[in-house]
């Protein structure tokens, strides 16, 4: 009865989503686990608090994480909760893979990775998210020849484009390989937004003072940086802009509310989220 169930659901996910139904709001209720490691543990507070904010349940994230892991290793190696015996459980599935890409990439396999998890999630009629983060911020012409990342002499800001584009390569194979019923991988564009963030700051236009603010060590993200990439993934996840919902101790609402903005504006210009204005 289950599968006859995820059959349907898959089959009409397919029908609507050629329909273009992108643009219509998700359910609050979905089920959702997140796919990561250390940069991802962060984001489960905020979100679900973002969700009940919204009207949704108290708990409807989980976490399938291990610290610093490849997907390879989650692959390979199943966390405390192991999506591949669980996926049935859930409705989305939040994929990341470990950061810095330029040194991930070329040793783990990433977008094979990333499509045998996005395979496992459409055969049982979950939808496959794919959550772009950043790099660390020490990094530049000082760390040339420090560890084995090439592209460590680069200054961050070129990084995050370089690193996109990285992301965007993961999800074009995913979704060159994906079977017709299954609905495409999204992003979800956190390393766009930190680099929205970081021009506007440069220019002044923020409230906020230093990128830094959002991180509480070189890449881990701080409260206030977990807020924002919650705000991200509630916008992608749900189809729905999360002004209003939440906010750390510490901004004032006008900061809020521009930070707000600017995520809703990233998101849905972003032609790989999937969300409209």
């Amino acid at each position: 009865m289950r599968q006859d169930r995820r059959k349907v659901m898959i089959g009409a996910g397919a029908a609507l989503l050629a329909a273009g139904a992108w643009a219509q709001p998700r359910p609050l209720a979905l089920r959702v686990v997140m796919s990561g490691h250390s940069l991802t543990d962060p984001i489960r507070d905020p979100l679900e608090a973002m969700v009940r904010a919204a009207g949704g349940p108290r708990a409807s994230v989980e976490l399938s994480t291990i610290p610093g892991s490849p997907l390879e290793w989650r692959w390979t190696h199943a966390p405390g909760l192991d999506l591949r015996a669980r996926v049935a459980e859930f409705d989305v599935v939040v994929l990341t893979e470990r950061v810095a890409l330029s040194n991930t990439v070329p040793y783990h396999h990433s977008a094979e990775y990333a499509l045998r998890f996005a395979q496992l999630a459409w055969a049982a009629g979950a939808e496959a998210l794919l959550f772009a983060s950043w790099v660390g911020l020490d990094t530049g012409p000082a760390f040339v020849g420090q560890g084995s990342d090439p592209d460590a002499g680069l200054a961050w800001r070129e990084r995050l484009d370089r690193e996109h584009a990285a992301w965007e390569e993961i999800r074009a194979h995913v979704n060159a390989n994906r079977p017709d019923h299954a609905p495409q991988m999204r992003l979800v564009p956190a390393i766009a937004v930190m680099a929205a963030l970081h021009d506007t700051i440069e220019t002044g236009q923020a409230p906020l003072a230093d990128i830094r603010a959002l991180f509480a060590d070189e890449i881990h993200p701080s409260p206030l940086g977990a807020w924002v990439v919650a705000l991200v993934h509630f916008a992608v996840i749900y189809r729905r802009n999360p002004a209003g919902l939440t906010r750390p101790v510490g901004i004032t609402p006008a900061a809020a509310a521009w930070i707000e903005d600017l995520v809703w504006r990233v998101v849905t210009a972003h032609p790989g989220s999937g969300v409209q204005p």
